[in-house]
């Protein structure tokens, strides 16, 4: 069994491409397939900076 905690403490800053009051919880990162998932926390007058997508 893996716990998965989505408290903010245990969120990394997100500063990359001018990105402001952003974290993430990395949740699911398959090595087989292009395919993650991660909680986001947006905190108020936040900012997710405009970027590609890695994939389609």
């Amino acid at each position: 069994m893996k716990i998965y905690r989505f408290s903010t403490a245990y969120a990394k800053q997100v500063t990359a491409h001018e990105s402001k009051n952003l974290s993430i919880t990395p949740l699911l990162k398959l090595d087989k397939a292009p395919i993650q998932m991660s909680c986001l926390y947006l905190e108020a007058g936040g900012v997710v900076g405009e970027h590609a997508a890695s994939t389609d």
